[in-house]
């Protein structure tokens, strides 16, 4: 009886008249949400952020390991050593 209802109230109306901005892309890069730019920027941030995090502390590691002074200039410098 519930369902009957349910089903009456809502209208069975063509997917592009239900949602007219999602005609064009149909939802298939993003899925039901609508595209939110701030989200992309903060999960790029965080990549990056956590992709520094990471190759300091490799530095750290590596160079307690090697017995090398820990330096800023390794993030900075374009020398590659071999």
């Amino acid at each position: 009886m519930r369902r009957e209802r349910r089903l009456l109230r809502r209208e069975r109306r063509p997917r592009c008249e239900r949602h007219p901005r999602t005609h064009a892309m149909s939802g298939i890069f993003y899925g039901k949400e609508e595209f939110d730019a701030l989200l992309i920027i903060a999960q790029m941030l965080c990549m990056q952020a956590l992709f520094y995090l990471g190759l300091g502390l490799a530095y750290v590691l590596m160079d307690t390991l090697m017995g090398v002074p820990l330096s800023l200039d390794q993030f900075f410098s374009a020398d590659v050593r071999a």
